[in-house]
């Protein structure tokens, strides 16, 4: 996962006042980092870093007669050891920011119809409100990541300059069903409510995955919430993936990007009307990234309640998530969500 530095080396995220960007069970450091954990800022250096590869977990599907291909980041498999042997990881990337217009409800803005499936999105807004020196940063690194995108896929047009001071996070509820990619058993997440309204679309969509949900409490527990607990204001830290769309735009007759930011987990920190000043001490010189590993072990209290830690004592040696190969798939392009 990847996390910002300022100019002088530290974490940028402990610009945040208070130490809101920091969960006190996540003690990553900036001492001594591994090739991989370094994301550059420059193309030349970022296109080393990463690739933008087909997202076999993701079906081809077909929309108005056009084939939509999706794509997503992931980690040169030159900076892992196990380099040719398969093994691919999916790039994160954690923000912070000011919670702004939101949906995180397991099944987002969905209205229930089923001709409104693929329309159905979870989104997030973070803002910047008066700290821009610490968040606009941010803002930068997706824009560089942007246009190693367009230019890895050799995208007719420039991406859409983003704007400082807010970030636009989404995430798409459904994948269509096809024949290779057969419907999945429901999240068990879900409500049973939300699994009867999924009767409509079954067959023709899949709800995949669940945002993880949590709140950091006085003790520094990070614990799963519900979304409901949420609300415009608190400050909060989220994981993203970047989740890439090529399709045909019949109107301008070009071949078209959509680039996504998905948000992954959440976990709020804070309200921001009690937030304090941040010292503008970061200033206006190029930033780099670190990655580290943001594993969530899961464990029941004697309440029922779950509770969630970063940094699990048995994550691997080189302390990041790795990305699987499917069997019957391609070694080089083939990957799945897991944690080893």
């Amino acid at each position: 996962m990847s996390l910002l530095l300022t100019p002088n080396g530290t974490l940028l995220r402990e610009q945040w006042p208070e130490g809101l960007g920091q969960t006190v069970t996540d003690t990553a450091t900036v001492d001594n980092p591994r090739p991989w954990q370094t994301v550059p800022v420059s193309f030349d250096d970022l296109s080393k870093w990463a690739d933008v590869e087909i997202d076999t977990t993701q079906p081809r599907s077909m929309d108005m007669g056009s084939p939509r291909t999706h794509y997503t980041l992931l980690w040169s498999p030159t900076l892992f050891a196990e380099a040719g042997h398969g093994i691919r990881r999916r790039a994160l990337i954690r923000l912070h920011g000011v919670l702004g217009g939101f949906c995180v409800s397991p099944l987002g803005n969905w209205s229930g119809s089923p001709d409104d499936a693929k329309k159905a999105v979870q989104f997030v807004t973070l803002l910047g409100h008066d700290h821009p020196a610490v968040f606009d940063p941010q803002v930068q690194t997706l824009s560089a990541i942007d246009d190693l995108v367009f230019r890895s896929l050799r995208a007719p047009q420039t991406p859409v300059e983003r704007k400082c001071g807010v970030i636009n996070l989404r995430w798409r509820v459904f994948s269509r069903v096809t024949p290779k990619s057969p419907a999945t058993p429901l999240p068990q997440l879900l409500a049973e409510a939300d699994k009867l309204s999924l009767r409509s679309v079954e067959g023709q969509w899949n709800v995949k995955h669940t945002l993880s949900l949590a709140m950091q409490t006085r003790d520094g527990q990070v614990r799963r919430v519900k979304d409901i607990v949420f609300a415009k204001g608190d400050f909060v830290e989220v994981a993203v993936y970047v989740d890439i769309v090529s399709f045909w735009d019949r109107k301008t007759r070009q071949r078209k990007i959509d680039i996504q930011f998905a948000p992954q987990e959440i976990v709020a920190k804070l309200a921001a009307a009690q937030l304090p000043p941040v010292p503008a001490n970061t200033g206006d010189q190029p930033i780099i990234s670190l990655g580290t590993s943001y594993h969530i072990l899961e464990q029941e209290n004697n309440e029922g309640d779950v509770n969630m830690h970063y940094n699990p004592p048995n994550v691997p040696a080189d302390g990041v998530p790795a990305i699987i190969p499917q069997q019957g798939q391609q070694r080089r392009h083939s990957f799945s969500f897991a944690y080893v």
